[in-house]
C-alpha cells in the first residue's frame, strides 16, 4: 500500500512515508493543558529528539523537536508564554536560514 503523505510530506521524509511520525504534543503548565493545533506538529516526520528550553520573558518556553536525517533534517520550535502557543519556527537541518517556514498563532481567551 503507498503512503498517502508521500507526496505532501515536508519535513523529516520528503517524497518517502516517515517511519514515525509526530502523533500530538501535550504542554501543561500547572493546571493549565495549552492548546496545540494540529497544525503545530502534523507535518513533522521521524522525530529523533525532543527537550523543552527556557526563553527570554515571563514564563516563556520552547519545545524543541528535531527530526529526520542529513539531508532532511529539520528542528521545530514551539513557543509558549505559559499555556499559550505563541509561534512555530521549523528550520532546516542543513540550511536552516535558506530554508525554513514560520506560523504566528493568535488565542483570543475568555479567561
Amino acid at each position: 500500500m503507498r503512503c498517502r503523505s508521500a507526496l505532501s510530506w515536508r519535513w523529516g521524509a520528503e517524497g518517502a512515508c516517515p517511519a514515525t511520525v509526530v502523533g500530538g504534543v501535550e504542554v501543561k503548565v500547572g493546571p493549565h493543558a495549552a492548546f496545540v493545533p494540529l497544525s503545530a506538529f502534523a507535518d513533522l516526520g521521524n522525530p529523533r529528539r525532543v527537550k523543552i528550553e527556557e526563553r527570554e520573558g515571563k514564563g516563556r518556553f520552547a519545545v524543541i523537536l528535531q527530526g529526520g536525517d542529513a539531508a532532511i533534517s529539520y528542528k521545530a520550535e514551539l513557543e509558549f508564554r505559559m499555556d499559550v502557543l505563541l509561534e512555530r519556527v521549523v528550520r532546516h537541518g542543513e540550511f536552516p536560514a535558506e530554508a525554513w517556514e514560520k506560523t504566528t498563532y493568535k488565542f483570543n481567551r475568555a479567561d
